[in-house]
């Protein structure tokens, strides 16, 4: 298949403060982005109206996102709070195709307000933060155009909207020779329109998933013992569930997991550091990364079948689950070994990934590659 795209970007970025006292700040920022996407594509869809293959036609994609905020330091600045007004709108305009070679013309245009209050305490070693947002996630790119080849494009995605509450706790300190810092936070968020990706064959499509409810919470450590050692972990446990849905077919997957997202998951590193090894200026990493994702599911079950989060898994829901082979969840771990010359131009790295060549599949149960080794060397010109 000889298809060919060609993409052209245009971003652009703005941030101004304006000082009103010694306490207050007036702040504003804004995003600008642009994609067109033209190409061809000989065995690809065909408008029935203009006759033509739609990847000829360009397809354009904007969004720009504004924010007025006002900062404020109180109490010698140990509490900060900020209060804001965001603004959101995109547009998109092409062709959205079926599976089954047809092409219609696809336009999009949505404008979303949004607002933020927060506050933030910190006092030597601790900090703790507190947010509400009422925000829009504006579709990105690759959910809008898809790849063109087993991701299908969706030019008339609507944005997210949520509620969001947010809180975190902070605790750390730095030492001469050693640091650590914990952090846990708490989130909720209710959700109109969730993009998520729907799988089909031969072609999948980002669309809105109507209505959910997340909750959860986070976890993470970092702590360096000595200069040249550093360790930590984190977990995280996000509870995604449907609510609210309005089709007598699928009334009976109210509250159910979303699925093909993982709920619970966390990594575990060792990272070491050694300076002037062999000469002065080079420097050595080895670093040691394990990942854990627990089980979840392949589709959607409804919440009074779903088995309890370690207990056994039955027979009928084995082949709804990842992985379906009896496992609570995937674990495996990388081994990477990193030299960086004293001349700091040419960098040697040497990795094994899935060292104990697990069978690890993706969120829709495609299995991962088995264990590999991989050998890079860098040279920086200038």
């Amino acid at each position: 298949n000889d298809q060919r795209l060609k993409y052209n970007f245009v971003s652009a970025r703005l941030n101004a403060e304006y000082k009103l006292s010694d306490r207050n700040f007036l702040e504003f920022s804004e995003m600008f982005y642009y994609q067109r996407r033209k190409g061809s594509d000989p065995l690809g869809a065909i408008s029935v109206i203009e006759g033509v293959d739609v990847l000829t036609i360009p397809a354009t994609y904007k969004k720009d996102n504004l924010a007025l905020a006002w900062r404020s330091l109180w109490f010698d600045s140990k509490v900060e709070s900020i209060v804001a007004a965001k603004y959101y709108h995109y547009n998109t305009e092409g062709f959205t195709t079926d599976n089954y070679g047809f092409a219609w013309k696809a336009t999009k245009d949505d404008n979303q307000p949004g607002y933020l209050g927060g506050l933030k305490w910190s006092n030597d070693h601790y900090l703790l933060k507190m947010s509400y947002e009422y925000a829009t996630r504006l579709p990105d790119e690759y959910e809008i155009f898809g790849d063109a080849r087993l991701v299908k494009e969706n030019l008339n995605l609507d944005p997210e909207k949520s509620h969001n509450l947010n809180l975190n706790a902070q605790y750390s300190f730095n030492e001469e020779n050693k640091s650590l810092t914990v952090s846990g936070g708490l989130f909720y968020r209710k959700v109109k329109d969730i993009i998520f990706l729907q799988l089909d064959i031969p072609f999948s499509r980002y669309i809105n998933y109507e209505n959910s409810i997340v909750k959860g919470f986070e976890f993470e450590t970092n702590y360096s013992p000595v200069k040249w050692l550093n360790t930590g972990f984190n977990v995280t446990y996000q509870d995604i569930r449907r609510v609210n849905i309005k089709e007598a077919t699928f009334k009976y997957l109210e509250d159910s997991r979303v699925p093909n997202i993982p709920f619970l998951f966390g990594n575990f590193w060792v990272n070491t550091y050694f300076k002037d090894l062999f000469k002065g200026g080079d420097n050595l990493n080895v670093s040691w990364n394990a990942n854990y994702t627990h089980r979840f599911f392949l589709v959607a079950i409804p919440k009074n079948q779903e088995p309890s989060l370690f207990g056994k898994v039955e027979d009928f829901q084995t082949s709804l689950i990842i992985p379906k082979d009896g496992r609570t969840g995937q674990f495996s771990n990388d081994l990477g070994m990193y030299y960086h010359f004293s001349n700091q131009k040419t960098t040697v790295s040497a990795e094994c990934r899935n060292i104990g060549d697990a069978k690890l599949y993706d969120n829709f149960n495609v299995q991962k590659p088995g264990r590999s080794f991989h050998l890079k060397l860098v040279y920086q010109i200038f």
